[in-house]
């Protein structure tokens, strides 16, 4: 899979409610090997998960009150939103990649259209649900007004 469809699979399984990695699991294996590769993939990301989280669990319950403990997790929220950013950032970047050699016009539209998103998310009182569907129609009617070069934006 080249890194835009991966990336594309990614936002397909954000639009499905339920555990997105899982769904992009699935969806990959599905592409690239069928009923099969869902199996394997779901497994190889669930299986691990299962054990570690178990075992972590029997191990944090017996130190969990040691204060360096404490204060390890407490640090652990920062490296977390850190990882957060990055994956954000990789996820992103080939989208904003392909946008930009498409047009600066899309690519300035889609930021655009991201941050009145977000802020309306933020500070509007408009429900979180409309502002999704605002966001994505008015993606969608770019998308289509640049394609057909209605704004004298090449393909």
């Amino acid at each position: 899979m080249q890194p835009e469809d991966w990336a594309e699979a990614w936002g397909v399984c954000q639009v499905v409610p339920g555990v997105n990695v899982i769904a992009v699991a699935a969806l990959t294996g599905s592409r690239l090997a069928g009923w099969q590769g869902v199996a394997a993939s779901v497994g190889g990301l669930m299986l691990p998960s299962i054990v570690i989280t178990l075992f972590m669990t029997g191990a944090l319950t017996s130190v969990r009150d040691l204060q360096w403990v404490k204060a390890a997790l407490h640090g652990i929220v920062f490296a977390a939103a850190g990882g957060s950013v990055m994956v954000g950032y990789r996820l992103i970047r080939p989208i904003l990649e392909a946008a930009r050699r498409e047009s600066a016009w899309i690519l300035a539209a889609g930021v655009a259209i991201v941050a009145v998103a977000a802020l309306l998310a933020l500070y509007g009182r408009i429900p979180l649900l409309a502002v999704l569907v605002s966001a994505g129609a008015v993606s969608g009617l770019v998308a289509t007004v640049s394609r057909r070069g209605a704004l004298g934006v090449s393909e």
